[in-house]
């Protein structure tokens, strides 16, 4: 079914949109995915702040001619497209897709783009397998913590022999009176 060009002009809007908003966003061939599974990991990838698009590639090659120099990977562009738009977080999604990846070996992975860089398959699953946000940040302020803690348990742990002392000693005066 042929849409018009208006339509084709708000695709191309839309996902010039999608692609100025997302921190990551990453190509994929769908091909072999069942319309049930597609739906499934759209739902799955929304939960986790991500939109997954199903594009013509002429229209994704027309969003992306302005905004990004990979002329040659979107030159290159062949198959059924869908496009995973990381719109918050970057690596909850690509957890959610390789976990679903991981069980049907679908959707391949093309190429995607953060912040102006080029990744291939390899760099996606490497961010895909980072901690998310909350436990960074946890592992930061824990090394950030721990010195500290340590030192206040080292200053403390002299003023507590030294009150024990003190104690003792005025225990054994008590004795002898």
């Amino acid at each position: 079914m042929a849409i018009s060009k208006d339509q084709k002009v708000s695709v191309v809007q839309d996902i010039k949109d999608k692609i100025s908003r997302a921190n990551l966003f990453l190509l994929t061939d769908y091909r072999g995915l069942k319309v049930q599974e597609i739906e499934m990991l759209k739902k799955d990838l929304k939960s986790s702040g991500a939109e997954y698009k199903i594009v013509k590639n002429t229209l994704l090659k027309r969003a992306v001619a302005d905004e990004i120099s990979a002329d040659a990977h979107f030159q290159n562009l062949e198959g059924p497209t869908a496009v995973l738009f990381c719109l918050s977080d970057e690596v909850l999604p690509l957890k959610s897709l390789f976990k679903f990846k991981k069980n049907l070996e679908l959707p391949k992975i093309k190429f995607g783009f953060s912040k102006g860089a080029c990744l291939d398959e390899n760099q996606v699953q490497t961010l895909a397998y980072l901690p998310d946000r909350k436990t960074l940040v946890y592992q930061v302020v824990t090394g950030i913590g721990s010195p500290l803690f340590r030192l206040h348990t080292a200053l403390t742990a002299n003023l507590q022999k030294f009150a024990n002392q003190l104690s003792q000693i005025k225990t054994q005066k008590q004795n002898l009176n």
